[in-house]
């Protein structure tokens, strides 16, 4: 049950949290520079949004033209992701913390 809820709140601080840094980041942004399109969002604007993983889905689902290069990155940064809880998962169980 503790871990559901882990999970659960860990998946909402990513999403949410993700999208509350990327619109203080744009309306700074906005404020300097005037309204801009995506491609001409810095990375460092947009790089909150590459741990959202409703950008993730949102991306893939764009014709393949358009950010493109960006779901390669959310596909990156998951994977690392992934590797890591398996490492950790991996390194708990050898340790015999885990049941």
């Amino acid at each position: 049950m503790h871990a559901a809820a882990v999970s659960y709140v860990s998946v909402v601080a990513m999403t949410v949290v993700t999208f509350i840094i990327f619109g203080i980041a744009m309306s700074r942004l906005n404020n300097r520079v005037g309204n801009a399109g995506w491609t001409s969002i810095p990375e460092s604007v947009k790089a909150p949004l590459y741990l959202n993983p409703l950008f993730f889905i949102t991306v893939s689902l764009v014709p393949i033209g358009q950010l493109y290069p960006e779901w390669f990155i959310c596909l990156s940064v998951f994977s690392a992701i992934a590797l890591s809880v398996i490492l950790t998962l991996r390194n708990l169980r050898r340790s015999g913390d885990v049941a």
